[in-house]
């Protein structure tokens, strides 16, 4: 008989378990429909950061453009407003004639962070 009983136990503890398994599906019956777009958005995640990134990028090359052209200012050099010229020594477009030094505290992207790991 007490194989019955182990029998029975089991039993009782799969019907647990089956019990469990429903209520986790029928909290996930309505993604159902959305799933596939939910499949793309890892992708669209890392889309995102990347752009993000980028831009913060952009912004910070504008930030020292502007300091660039705040500092002439202060030291009396004229600036391109004020003498109409575009190329010269005071130019916000002296930023872009050359590379942009790293700020102080420049620090790179984390590594991996804007790539999609491959499951294994």
């Amino acid at each position: 008989m007490g194989s019955g009983d182990g029998m029975k136990e089991l039993i009782e503890k799969l019907a647990a378990k089956i019990d469990d398994l429903k209520t986790s599906l029928d909290k996930l019956a309505p993604l159902a429909p959305v799933a596939e777009q939910l499949v793309t958005l890892p992708s669209k995640v890392v889309a995102l950061q990347s752009s993000a990134f980028e831009n913060q990028e952009q912004v910070r090359a504008l930030n020292l453009a502007i300091l660039r052209a705040e500092n002439a200012q202060r030291e009396g050099r004229p600036h391109a407003e004020d003498n109409g010229n575009t190329t010269g020594e005071g130019s916000i477009n002296r930023a872009r004639q050359g590379p942009i030094p790293p700020l102080e505290n420049d620090r790179q992207p984390p590594r991996g962070r804007f790539r999609q790991e491959l499951p294994e």
